[in-house]
């Protein structure tokens, strides 16, 4: 007599966790918009992949962060999910919260909801420059001490407070940056299921707030220049008035400040 055993389909859901500043938060490793776990598909008492380089699809390397494997997890699930359909539930009583301290799956349970694996990505230090300009793109000459660059972390937002000093003939300054973060590209392939496998790479985006990877993130300062009269005297180089100047050279110029004037006055 012969008796077959079936291997008993099972689930296992992968939370990821970004580390900043010794803080744990959710992270989607394929950038804003994505999920925060994914379920991964197995069998009852087999090991759980736990290794990048051959799981790629469970493990993906995400641009500015350090890959960290956890055997033991020291993080909270704050957002119960359904491990069926991957989406947040309703009424989260019907489903589980991770305890603190529990230990990263090693060996498949048959009960999938014993199934968490724990990621962490450690994110890198950054350095994110600063260019202060008018509305023209033109330099602004900011006061002494002022930075021009700031240091963080990936993904961490970056403090404004010292950004916009005060500078005499300038107003409403506005800041926006451009930044590499995390995103995702089809990488062209389908799994068993026929869904579309994602690649992770960094994508250039605006007004992130946050230090991007690969230290490219640039802030930029604008100011609205303030609009200037100048006054126009001709004189010879003892200071006296010209005599015979053109009727039609202004006595009087505008624009705003800092903007050159000489080239609206001189004439051969």
């Amino acid at each position: 007599m012969t008796i077959n055993f079936t291997q008993q389909p099972v689930i296992a859901t992968i939370y990821y966790f970004a580390l900043r500043d010794g803080k744990y938060t959710q992270f989607a490793p394929l950038g804003s918009g994505t999920a925060n776990t994914f379920i991964y598909k197995g069998y009852a008492n087999t090991k759980m992949p736990t290794y990048p380089a051959t799981s790629a699809q469970l493990y993906p390397e995400v641009s500015g962060y350090d890959f960290v494997w956890v055997t033991a997890g020291n993080v909270t699930s704050d957002n119960p999910m359904n491990v069926a359909t991957d989406t947040p539930l309703d009424d989260a009583g019907t489903d589980y919260t991770l305890e603190a301290n529990t230990v990263s799956t090693k060996i498949l349970s048959a009960d999938s909801r014993k199934n968490n694996v724990f990621v962490i990505y450690a994110a890198q230090p950054q350095k994110a420059v600063i260019k202060y300009v008018d509305q023209t793109g033109a330099p602004v000459a900011v006061p002494a001490g002022t930075p021009t660059s700031l240091t963080g972390v990936t993904g961490e937002a970056y403090d404004t407070t010292k950004l916009t000093p005060d500078v005499p003939g300038y107003s409403n300054p506005v800041i926006t940056d451009t930044a590499q973060v995390a995103g995702k590209v089809d990488s062209g392939k389908t799994d068993e299921a026929g869904h579309t496998i994602w690649t992770p790479q960094a994508v250039t985006v605006a007004n992130s707030g946050v230090f991007g990877s690969n230290n490219s993130t640039v802030i930029t300062v604008t100011y609205q220049a303030a609009a200037q009269v100048a006054n126009v005297r001709y004189v010879d180089q003892n200071g006296n008035p010209v005599v015979g100047m053109p009727a039609d050279l202004p006595t009087t110029l505008t624009g705003t400040s800092n903007s050159p004037l000489a080239n609206l006055v001189t004439r051969q």
